[in-house]
């Protein structure tokens, strides 16, 4: 069965989050603050998701600890995130401008063990 369920998952919203397999989040994560973050990570522990399909910058810097930015160009790979390698990593047309400074922007396919998330979310809170 297919559905999808748009609304913003942050802080205590993120206990809406309905149960599923995937969950797809374009540009969305860049929005938040790290501590929203974990909060993300953790709903999406809780309600059983196995994948992630997210918008990651490879090669760029995190938002450093205590920092929100309006806009950050994060990389999940990177700490405090280091979430596992993609299964597939969409990368082509995302810009039409090279030189844009979301590049390299990319759209992964990210398996989710719940043990992955788990180290994810502490990392998360020890930056915060």
């Amino acid at each position: 069965n297919w559905f999808f369920y748009r609304r913003e998952f942050s802080g205590a919203d993120a206990n809406a989050l309905p149960r599923g397999d995937l969950v797809i989040a374009y540009d969305a994560l860049q929005k938040h603050s790290l501590d929203s973050i974990a909060d993300i990570f953790a709903a999406i522990r809780e309600r059983g998701v196995e994948m992630v399909l997210l918008t990651t910058n490879p090669n760029r810097k995190n938002p450093l600890k205590g920092r929100h930015w309006k806009y950050s160009r994060m990389d999940f790979h990177a700490a405090p995130f280091n979430l596992k390698a993609p299964i597939h990593a969409f990368s082509e047309g995302f810009s039409l401008n090279a030189s844009h400074p979301t590049m390299p922007k990319r759209v992964e396919l990210i398996p989710l063990p719940a043990e992955s998330l788990t180290s994810a979310i502490d990392a998360i809170r020890e930056e915060i």
